[in-house]
């Protein structure tokens, strides 16, 4: 039987507030308050919520994003606010808003902040001596450090009325925050920004429950405040969060006060008291680890038995070292670890969706091939509604934050996609970010202790590059003991130094009294080929040399991963998993411990019911999938097969000769070090014929993922000129070439303008002051090249003139048409973005609808230049 505040929460959604008047504030005196930015993590109390006399936790009653579309909102400058932010590009609509199907869901934003006094853009210094920078809109690799909320975007004057029920114990908190973009007409600053709150019982008056100012040198930076609202507790209210500015004399002497960007970082109600999750999460994954890196990890029967085999592992397997991780090791002898687990992929985007989605990337819509997403693709993943665990823990009430380096987290970079956290502190650093996730990670357990929570915390340290301390070089031993290679021993040395964080996060717990009440979840993403033996050089991908990488190589090596679960009286202790397991198990296993209902979607086990069984992990084929390439574990096989940009590779240590792999096949009994491939022995063609037939059966689409009802008809590219409020004259031509017709549709402009000929359009035309002009394009076949050129003013336009996709922004040669599957991949868009043609100046196209022409194949042409440029300075390709 639902309570009265649950059943008031599922009506305030869809309902609207009748208009109300707020009166003066009566009875406690407002509290005025400077901004003090703080630590994204922190948080600052008004008024300290009382505590109640029996609680379990607390735990989030309502989200104030998904009640959006039941409260009352009055922002006069709604869209005015809305086009300043699109200057701020680090942001992106949040996609899991179910309840806002109207205009109020642009205003529930993702918004990141730099957190850092500075940010670096990444150069690489190329062998003709070019300095290359890279895009920071695709790859989201500047050096930095950033805070993303889940946000509701209330440009001043704006005001947010709910009328709700309140829980027992509750408390109201945001993170307010004012963007630096809403300026004057003279760059000056408009003034100080407060955020008012008040409530109001029934028809009684309105009390100012505090006020938060931020002024100009504060922007751009989250602060955090709570309130207390147990008074009201059961009580029927209407909240207010005002936003207000209050401009300086200069601006205020020119007249129209532009609006100022204020943002309500992460707004929630919460309640304390019994909660619906029986335990937090504490999720932690370390970017390439391997298990044999880990001592408590090694069977010395199974290494005995591998060095015994046929053919000996040789440097596949690497030595147990006790000491060099020991925090991990005493963490396995209070819970559970799975010897023999496989990621869904050997690279970080699939391998953490697969792991928090509890199905391969694959069948939420991505390709796990491209490193830039196309848009199709993106609309694909959003509309299939993945099975997100960060979603489900969400709905039962957790507070969900992601503390990581992993800039495949983030969608509004290009490489990424939203995973499901309101809130993501991202530490955009190569080897410094271990003590920065440390340290934040710790001041949002200390803050935050009494809450249920679901924290993801992700390492990067065992990944190229590896520059460890000299503390954890000293623990690995030298040959024999220790590997020979000095680049494993440092590899192995950077594992000890995330150890040694881990330790820090588990001692935390015990202080904080937690570790009780926490599941705790190690793994990685992927191992890492460490091999000579598995050295070659991928032509078809990047031109990457496989060892000491991954992403490329499907070997056994690059695709195990550490599993260790631990909660006390829940996870059986010192206990150790024989047979394969996948981190596809790791969302229902969660889902299981917490009391979560299922996803029918899920195609994992229950991790911790199988480790009280006491029995191995049944025989099932695992399957993992990576860029251009698929591999199924069965038995003692590992079969692989290789689609063509995986399968022409040089062989770097037999003279540089080259050969092409369709497919391969490993007895890990005989050659557990997957030395010598099988696949093409007549003696093992019905074991090739089996296996190749259970991975295309595992690879069959488990549920399509929804699109739109459009799909596969005809595109649209959409071609708008902006004159930066200017009168310019326009011509353009536009040439379809190899194709059947070229249809238009004038927009702001005569239809005489544009003179239409067999293949070719001619545009003479002129921009408009303060609207966009320009036409829209059908073609078919709808992958035949388009071929333009635009002149302004009798000036022709280049690259830095013509701006295309969801971003408008450059796009390599998209200033001489839509050419090739880069141009048509980075001009793909669900929808046109914002352009104020009063500002902004050149030509902006966007493709919607349609197939990109093989999105799951690398950008071709200059877009693939500036992917093939971050990979080399990655270290991923020559």
């Amino acid at each position: 039987m639902s309570t009265r505040w649950e059943q008031a929460a599922r009506l305030a959604v869809g309902v609207g507030l009748a208009v109300v008047g707020v009166r003066a504030a009566q009875g406690r005196a407002p509290v005025e308050h400077s901004f003090t930015p703080v630590p994204p993590i922190a948080s600052k109390s008004v008024t300290a919520p009382a505590p109640p006399t029996a609680s379990d936790g607390e735990e989030v009653a309502y989200r104030l994003t998904e009640l959006l579309g039941g409260a009352q909102v009055d922002m006069p400058q709604m869209l005015r606010g809305l086009g300043d932010l699109t200057i701020h590009w680090r942001r992106m609509q949040a996609p899991w808003k179910d309840t806002l199907r109207h205009s109020r869901a642009r205003l529930v934003q993702l918004v990141a902040l730099r957190t850092s006094a500075t940010e670096k853009a990444h150069t690489v210094t190329m062998k003709t001596g070019e300095q290359v920078t890279f895009d920071v809109r695709q790859w989201n690799m500047a050096e930095g450090s950033y805070a993303e909320r889940e946000a509701i975007v209330a440009p001043t004057p704006a005001s947010l009325r709910y009328r709700l029920v309140l829980p027992p114990h509750a408390a109201l908190s945001f993170d307010p925050a004012v963007l630096g973009v809403g300026e004057g007409a003279k760059g000056r600053a408009i003034g100080d920004v407060r955020f008012v709150t008040t409530i109001k019982e029934g028809q009684g008056p309105a009390e100012e429950l505090g006020r938060v100012t931020v002024t100009t040198l504060e922007r751009d930076r989250w602060g955090s405040v709570r309130y207390d609202l147990e008074r009201w507790s059961g009580k029927d209210v209407e909240l207010e969060i005002r936003t207000e500015a209050s401009p300086n004399a200069a601006v205020a002497a020119e007249g129209a006060l532009p609006p100022a960007l204020a943002l309500l970082g992460a707004p929630r109600i919460t309640r304390r008291g019994p909660t619906r999750l029986p335990y937090s999460v504490l999720w932690i994954v370390v970017d390439s680890l391997r298990p044999d890196v880990i001592a408590s990890f090694h069977d010395p029967n199974v290494d005995a038995k591998k060095r015994a085999a046929k053919r000996p592992p040789g440097d596949t397997l690497l030595p147990s070292i006790p000491g060099l991780t020991p925090h991990l090791d005493a963490l396995a002898e209070r819970g559970t670890v799975y010897r023999d687990a496989i990621s869904a992929a050997p690279w970080t985007r699939p391998g953490t969706l697969a792991m928090l989605a509890g199905v391969h990337s694959k069948d939420m819509g991505l390709s796990p091939l491209p490193w830039i997403i196309p848009e199709p693709m993106l609309d694909a993943y959003y509309r299939s509604e993945p099975p997100l665990l960060a979603l489900s823990m969400r709905r039962a009430g957790a507070r969900t934050d992601a503390i990581v380096n992993n800039n495949f987290m983030l969608g509004y970079a290009a490489v990424g996609v939203d995973m499901g956290f309101e809130r993501v502190d991202d530490f955009r650093y190569r080897t410094a970010d271990t003590h920065e996730v440390t340290e934040a990670a710790l001041a949002t357990l200390r803050a935050h202790k009494d809450e249920r929570f679901f924290y993801f915390v992700n390492y990067n340290s065992p990944h190229d590059p590896y520059d460890p301390p000299d503390e954890c070089v000293a623990r690995v031993p030298k040959p024999p003991v220790g590997p020979r290679d000095d680049s494993v021993a440092r590899y192995m040395a950077e594992a000890c130094k995330d150890d040694a964080a881990i330790g820090k996060l588990m001692a935390e717990l015990d202080a904080l009294g937690l570790r009780d009440k926490t599941l705790v979840v190690v793994t990685a993403d992927h191992g890492e080929t460490l091999s000579q033996a598995h050295e070659f050089v991928a032509e078809g991908l990047d031109q990457v040399n496989t060892r000491f990488h991954h992403a490329f190589a499907m070997y056994e090596e690059t695709t195990r991963i550490p599993i260790l679960l631990s909660l006390p009286g829940v996870v059986p202790e010192g206990k150790a998993v024989d047979g394969r397991v996948s981190n596809l198990d790791l969302a229902p296993t969660v889902a299981s411990v917490l009391r979560l209902d299922q996803d029918p979607r899920w195609q994992g086990i229950d991790l911790v019911a199988l480790a009280k069984s006491g029995q191995r992990a049944p025989e099932r084929p695992i399957v993992t999938l990576g860029r251009a390439s698929a591999a199924i574990f069965w038995g003692k096989w590992r079969y692989a097969l290789r689609e063509n940009e995986a399968r022409k590779v040089t062989l770097v240590h037999q003279e540089g000769a080259t050969i092409t792999v369709a497919d391969e096949l490993f007895d890990l009994d005989e050659d557990p070090g997957e030395t010598k491939s099988l696949s093409g022995s007549p003696a093992h063609a019905a074991t090739v014929a089996d296996l190749r037939a259970r991975l295309q059966l595992a690879l069959a689409p488990k549920k399509a993922a929804s699109t739109d009802d459009k799909a596969g008809a005809a595109p649209i590219v959409m071609v708008r000129f902006a004159g930066a409020g200017k009168v310019r004259r326009v011509f353009a031509t536009i040439r379809v070439k190899g194709g059947k017709s070229l249809a238009f549709a004038p927009f702001g402009i005569s239809k005489d303008a544009v003179k239409p000929g067999e293949s070719l359009l001619t545009v003479d035309a002129v921009t408009a002051k303060e609207t966009l002009v320009g036409l829209d394009l059908t073609v078919l076949p709808d992958l035949a090249p388009l071929e333009w050129t635009f002149t302004f003013d009798d000036k022709t336009l280049l690259d830095d003139m013509v701006f295309g996709g969801p971003l408008g922004v450059t796009v390599p040669g998209l200033s001489r048409g839509i050419l090739d599957a880069g141009t048509r991949t980075f001009a793909a868009a669900r929808a046109f973005p914002f352009v104020d043609p009063t500002i902004d100046d050149g030509v902006f196209v966007v493709r919607i609808g349609g197939d990109p022409g093989g999105p799951e194949r690398v950008a071709g042409g200059a877009a693939a230049a500036e992917v093939q440029s971050a990979l080399k300075q990655w270290g991923y390709a020559k």
